[in-house]
């Protein structure tokens, strides 16, 4: 009988190993004590997977006039990513900026939502992008099997980035490089 149960445990690991049929995102978070003058590109914060209705402070990164957020996103498929209040960034040659994307296997998503700093208007310009302490920024996250974008995604998340008040600066509408980001719907 242990034979059995050892060859059924052997078999199902077989076939499930290395396959991710849930969505797992994980932020790049900020540790306790956080201040933003020690948050650049190069400091060394870690990725944590997000827990449901859990909400936790975003460590950004600066760019230009603006902060900006990364997450990773792990997924056996392809992952639909769709922003309201907030922009994609992709880095590259040409940096692209985009309010919807599609992501094969998972993978790093940089992102800026509104308080974060200047945007870019067509016209070269900056505009200051400016919203009070406690704004609310959404970016949904659809997820596939590999072999299909069908009407009905394995899995629906929402994630939910409140702006904060950046403690160094008196003004409610100022710039800010603190967001707290929460798992607000996993279905």
């Amino acid at each position: 009988m242990r034979v059995f149960i050892v060859a059924v445990l052997i078999v199902t690991c077989i076939f499930t190993c290395g396959c991710t049929d849930r969505l797992v995102i994980y932020p790049y978070l900020a540790p306790d004590g956080y201040a933003p003058a020690d948050c650049t590109e190069y400091t060394k914060y870690e990725y944590e997977p997000l827990e449901l209705m859990k909400p936790r402070l975003l460590a950004p990164y600066r760019l230009y006039e603006s902060f900006y957020f990364k997450l990773w996103l792990e997924y056996d498929g392809v992952v639909e990513v769709s922003c309201e209040d907030a922009f994609c960034v992709i880095q590259g040659a040409d940096t692209v900026i985009c309010y919807d994307i599609w992501l094969n296997g998972g993978g790093q998503l940089e992102f800026r939502p509104r308080g974060a700093g200047a945007m870019i208007l067509p016209d070269g310009h900056f505009n200051f992008d400016l919203v009070e302490a406690g704004y609310e920024s959404y970016i949904t996250l659809k997820a596939y099997p590999h072999d299909s974008r069908s009407d009905s995604p394995d899995v629906t998340a929402v994630l939910k980035l409140t702006k904060l008040r950046d403690p160094a600066k008196e003004d409610e509408m100022a710039m800010s490089a603190y967001f707290t980001i929460e798992l607000i719907s996993y279905e």
